[in-house]
């Protein structure tokens, strides 16, 4: 698999398998159509995108962040937004409130909520933290059409090396489980960048 083909199924993967269907729910989510159960979505579209903060981090530097996730995850909030938009202490809530919320209780917890009405992704309301569902995968779509132009293109060689070394090793550690999976079920899904 050559380098440019390697950066095609990893945005392949990341789009066409978790951020276009965020996208899809996000359109029923802002139409709010009465007897639509897809507009009740914005948490579901939560779980699907909460990892990319993390994940856009990890590729960005080229390392896991096994033991570190608050400090990729807030660095990743920093890539997508600028401080103005979203401040280090309200990136530090995100990571309390939306990420761990979302991973360990189904929901964000204190202080953060969902609004179809907000104007921007997401607004610091003097502590609570209130989010916009749609226009935050509309955020982190355009934000991750930027990062893969920028790694196909030759403009930033470490930038793309970085993402390249983080996708073998996830890849070889991904086979590693197929491989495993394979000895005790026939019915798995594919490689995640198959």
């Amino acid at each position: 698999m050559t380098d440019d083909e390697k950066i095609d199924a990893f945005k392949n993967h990341l789009l066409d398998r978790q951020l276009m269907i965020a996208k899809q729910l996000a359109e029923h989510f802002v139409a709010d159509t009465p007897g639509d159960p897809l507009s009740q979505s914005g948490f579901a579209i939560l779980s699907i995108i909460t990892n990319y903060f993390e994940m856009i981090e990890q590729f960005h530097v080229g390392a896991s962040s096994r033991n570190n996730s608050k400090t990729f995850f807030c660095a990743g909030i920093a890539r997508v937004f600028s401080l103005a938009e979203v401040s280090t202490d309200a990136a530090d809530r995100l990571y309390s409130f939306m990420r761990c919320g979302m991973y360990h209780s189904a929901m964000p917890t204190d202080r953060c909520g969902l609004s179809r009405e907000l104007q921007v992704p997401i607004y610091n309301d003097g502590g609570i933290i209130l989010i916009n569902p749609a226009l935050l995968i509309d955020r982190l779509i355009a934000h991750f059409s930027n990062y893969c132009n920028q790694i196909r293109g030759s403009s930033d060689p470490i930038l793309r090396q970085n993402m390249l070394n983080l996708f073998s090793l996830l890849t070889t550690q991904a086979r590693t489980s197929i491989q495993i999976a394979n000895q005790t079920t026939t019915n798995i899904t594919p490689a995640p960048w198959q």
